[in-house]
């Protein structure tokens, strides 16, 4: 069983699913509704557990109700969560995610600030850890993860999802993949085309990079070259989550010793699948369900064959 730590930020998350978005003011009544645990560390590490992986979580909650939840949930996945922190008087993190018929989503999010920017300190990785995957939300935790990750010469992924003006340099430093979703890579760059983008990136790291390109797919770099892997074509009901699942079997694959190609193609047939149910967490699969969509893959679930010129 490959053991992975996931460091960052684990929510609660109240999903609402609308026909469509308003952009005025008023009410809206919801066609569904759900409440399920979040995050993009912890929904890493419920993706790990469910594909046959040992997951621990490392993170920050306050003393209330909703950190209470998130535990609770977390149990419910046997997430080893010995690694995280509860802190008296700040509020948990809690997401209100409205999601329309296109599956497009919609997000707002609160947490006390000091839950992720006071001196707590993270314990140290798991003895059999092959891999460590970290967002960017708890900055300490995670350098200082990944900086073990890169002493121990196992894989540190990191999900470059830019927040506000967050300073990326430190993970860039300590990470040995960088994995940028297209809006944060075109933030930390100021390119529009990806190619161009993820070529800049490099130049300012040692680390693998690659870019998630949702319906497009995934590019990296090897060399100088530009590598695609295709999306899935699917009917995508939910993206909730999606990424967070990719990132946790990604860095799940790497520890294994698998090259990136091979560990993103798995990672991407997971979150493919997850994207055809709804309800954010509740859809991600478990390695039953996975080893099923493999065998069920067909003509109707196909590769585009040949790398687009522009995305």
């Amino acid at each position: 069983m490959t053991s992975v730590i996931c460091v960052g930020i684990a929510t609660l998350d109240q999903i609402f699913q609308v026909e469509s978005f308003s952009n005025e003011g008023g009410k809206t009544r919801a066609k569904a509704y759900q409440s399920v645990g979040g995050g993009i560390a912890a929904n890493a590490a419920v993706a790990i557990a469910r594909a046959g992986g040992q997951a621990f979580l490392a993170t920050n909650l306050g003393d209330d109700l909703i950190g209470a939840a998130i535990l609770k949930e977390l149990k419910k996945d046997q997430i080893d969560a010995s690694r995280v922190n509860i802190v008296q008087g700040l509020a948990s993190p809690v997401a209100s995610i409205l999601i329309n018929d296109e599956g497009e989503r919609q997000i707002v999010t609160h947490f006390s600030p000091a839950l992720f920017t006071s001196d707590l300190s993270l314990p140290d990785l798991p003895s059999a850890c092959a891999a460590v995957m970290a967002d960017i939300r708890w900055p300490g935790g995670a350098c200082a993860a990944l900086a073990s990750a890169k002493k121990r010469g196992i894989p540190g992924v990191v999900d470059l999802e830019i927040v506000d003006d967050q300073d990326i340099k430190p993970f860039l430093v300590h990470a040995s993949h960088i994995v940028v979703p297209r809006k944060s890579l075109e933030r930390a760059t100021g390119l529009f085309d990806p190619t161009a983008a993820l070529q800049q990136l490099r130049q300012a790291t040692d680390a693998h990079v690659s870019a998630t390109l949702g319906p497009e797919g995934v590019i990296w770099l090897e060399g100088d070259t530009v590598q695609w892997l295709p999306a899935l074509q699917i009917d995508v009901l939910d993206t909730t989550g999606a990424g967070d699942v990719f990132h946790g079997i990604l860095a799940m694959e790497l520890g294994r010793g698998r090259g990136f190609r091979d560990a993103a193609t798995e990672a991407n047939l997971v979150a493919a699948l997850k994207c055809t149910r709804t309800g954010g967490r509740h859809s991600v699969p478990n390695s039953a369900q996975i080893e099923t969509f493999k065998a069920q893959l067909d003509s109707n679930v196909s590769l585009s064959p040949v790398m687009p010129s522009e995305f």
